[in-house]
């Protein structure tokens, strides 16, 4: 029973995390030919082959249901991820980002596993080839071209509030405490929230400058503008404006996998007296793994746009209910929200 025990669930364990470990080592070397982390040879294929090994090795597999190879390596997965940031190989963003992505495909693997075992006796070979595939793919990769996506991403709300007023709302922000802000998937994954933005320059230069908290700050230079009409901008980062360890190196601002392009917010007067705000983010995503790191990009834009078009919202309209109290207590509703890629 013990034994038992210690094969089919200890030993699988500690392979899973050894093998995931070597490789991220391995793969994240200065070594030219292999094609780094941030790759879909180790993205897809090493929770595949830990899955793979989780299950393979089991000796009661022909016992186990679909579902039991499917999951069995989730316990792996997560002991994994959790070593990695033990060992500071890895972010908690990093690690959260990817999780969904490595437990399916971990998932995948056990079934593979599984229905080869129904197949065949166990064979070292068999085992050998999923477990040397990250390492043999990598350099393959390496060599393909990596073409950068930029993605402009729009959400807007309507608020009870005239266009002065919001206007004074988004150029000015004043210091915003964090019971303002909406708690969602940006503040789970330990993005730093915004804490004030302040205008400033001449008619011809103006540039607005923004404060996050752990000390980020950068900088939004104005490219067009249209007093309570719109405003359109073009981040920059300055060195040191992001301090070291603040983000994982895989998702970091101006980073090789990801950037900020510009932005801007637009004012449309509806139909029934109201102010629809538009706040629009560009940024650019470089990563091999590109339809699984453009989902995570714009879910995480969204949620913020959500939680700075909320607080707009919220300060705009406490100003006009101040003034005049009948406003108070009008549904509040998102007018629209897509994503232009290009």
């Amino acid at each position: 029973m013990v034994q038992d025990i210690v094969r089919n669930r200890v030993v699988p364990i500690v392979l899973g995390i050894t093998y995931g470990v070597t490789l991220r080592i391995l793969l994240a070397t200065d070594i030219d030919i292999f094609s780094g982390l941030v790759s879909f040879s180790f993205f897809a294929f090493v929770p595949f082959a830990i899955g793979f090994i989780v299950v393979y090795i089991d000796s009661n597999v022909h016992h186990r249901s679909g579902l039991h190879l499917f999951f069995a390596p989730w316990i792996t997965i997560v002991a994994f991820l959790l070593t990695t940031m033990i060992l500071l190989l890895e972010g908690s963003i990093c690690a959260l980002i990817v999780s969904p992505g490595f437990l399916i495909l971990a998932g995948i693997g056990g079934l593979t596993a599984g229905w080869l075992r129904t197949k065949e006796e166990i064979r070292s070979s068999t085992l050998s080839i999923v477990l040397l595939l990250p390492v043999v793919l990598s350099p393959i990769e390496a060599q393909l071209p990596v073409s950068p996506k930029i993605e402009t991403r729009i959400d807007s709300v309507v608020i009870d509030a005239d266009a002065k007023t919001i206007w004074r709302n988004i150029t000015n922000v004043e210091q915003i405490d964090e019971s303002e802000l909406t708690f969602g998937i940006t503040r789970m994954l330990g993005v730093p929230r915004p804490l004030e933005a302040r205008m400033d320059g001449s008619s011809d230069a103006r540039v607005r400058y923004t404060k996050w908290e752990k000390g980020v700050s950068f900088q939004e230079r104005i490219v067009d503008w249209n007093e309570n009409e719109s405003m359109y901008w073009e981040f920059e980062f300055p060195p040191g404006s992001v301090p070291p360890g603040v983000l994982d190196d895989h998702v970091a601002i101006g980073g090789a996998f990801f950037d900020l392009v510009g932005g801007g917010y637009t004012l449309t007067p509806t139909t029934n007296g109201r102010i629809e705000l538009a706040l629009t983010t560009s940024y650019r995503v470089s990563a091999r793994p590109k339809l699984y790191a453009l989902f995570w990009a714009n879910l995480v834009m969204g949620d913020f746009h959500g939680m700075i078009l909320e607080l707009v919202a919220d300060r705009s309209e406490l100003e006009m209910t101040t003034a005049d109290p009948s406003l108070s207590g009008r549904p509040r509703f998102i007018a629209a929200r897509s994503v232009k890629r290009k």
